[in-house]
C-alpha cells in the first residue's frame, strides 16, 4: 500500500513539473508573417562606360552614395527553415561618379542613379530570435550620365553624349536579422546587383552608341514590423 501511495504521489509531482515547464518554458520565435519596414545605408558604385569598338574611350566611374528605402514581404517558417518573398525600393542621393578616360586627360564619363528596386526570394536558417539568410532575384534601376570626349572642363558635358534610361538585371545578397520583440526586428544586409551592358544612342561618338556596365554594392541597416 505504501509503495502504491508513493507511486501515486510521484506521478502527481511529475505531472505538476511537466505543467510548470509548459507554463514557464518560452516558445521559439516564429518568423512567419507579413512584414514591412525601412532601411538606410550606402552604395559603392562600380561601373564601366565606353564606345563599342574603341577600348581607349573607356572609363570606370566609381564612388559612394547614400540610400534609404522600404520593403514589404512575407515569410513562412518550417521548423528552422524560413522561406520568403520581398519587394523593395530605394532612393539614392544622385551623386555624380566621374572618371577620366584611360590615358586621356580632360576627357571623361560620368554616371548617376537616383533609385533602385528589386523582387527577391529568400532562404534563411532561424536560431530562435536570430536568423541568417540569403536572397536573390530581379533588380531594377535608372541610369543617366554624359561624356566629354574632347579635352575640356570636367563639368562640361557634350550635349550629344548624354544617356539615360532604365536598367533591369539580377541581384544576390544576404543578411542577418534579430527579433527585438514579437513584432519588431532589425537586420543588416548586403546586395550585389549586375545590370549587364546597356547601349544608348549618342550621336557624337564614333559608333553613335555608348555602352554602360553598372554593378553596385549596397549595404543597409533596416527595421521591420511583422503582423
Amino acid at each position: 500500500m505504501k509503495i502504491f501511495l508513493i507511486g501515486m504521489m510521484a506521478a502527481v509531482i511529475m505531472s505538476g513539473v511537466a505543467k510548470a515547464e509548459d507554463v514557464y518554458t518560452p516558445k521559439a520565435y516564429d518568423w512567419s508573417g507579413l512584414y514591412f519596414g525601412a532601411n538606410v545605408g550606402g552604395i559603392a558604385i562600380d561601373s564601366n562606360i565606353g564606345v563599342p569598338g574603341h577600348p581607349t574611350s573607356s572609363a570606370s566611374p566609381q564612388g559612394t552614395t547614400l540610400t534609404f528605402g522600404g520593403q514589404i514581404g512575407y515569410r513562412h517558417q518550417f521548423d528552422r527553415i524560413v522561406v520568403g518573398l520581398q519587394s523593395d525600393a530605394g532612393w539614392q542621393d544622385n551623386s555624380v561618379s566621374t572618371a577620366e578616360l584611360y590615358g586621356a586627360s580632360g576627357q571623361y564619363w560620368d554616371l548617376r542613379s537616383n533609385w533602385h528596386g528589386s523582387i527577391q526570394g529568400s532562404l534563411g536558417l532561424a536560431f530562435d530570435r536570430a536568423m541568417i539568410y540569403g536572397m536573390g532575384g530581379i533588380a531594377f534601376t535608372n541610369i543617366d550620365g554624359c561624356g566629354n570626349l574632347t579635352s575640356g572642363a570636367m563639368d562640361a558635358c557634350d550635349p550629344q553624349i548624354l544617356y539615360s534610361g532604365g536598367g533591369t538585371g539580377w541581384t544576390i545578397g544576404g543578411g542577418l536579422a534579430y527579433a527585438l520583440t514579437d513584432s519588431l526586428s532589425t537586420n543588416v544586409e548586403y546586395h550585389y546587383a549586375d545590370y549587364g551592358s546597356v547601349s544608348y544612342d549618342t550621336p557624337h561618338t564614333s559608333s553613335h552608341q555608348t555602352t554602360v556596365d553598372y554593378h553596385p554594392h549596397t549595404f543597409t541597416l533596416g527595421l521591420q514590423y511583422k503582423f
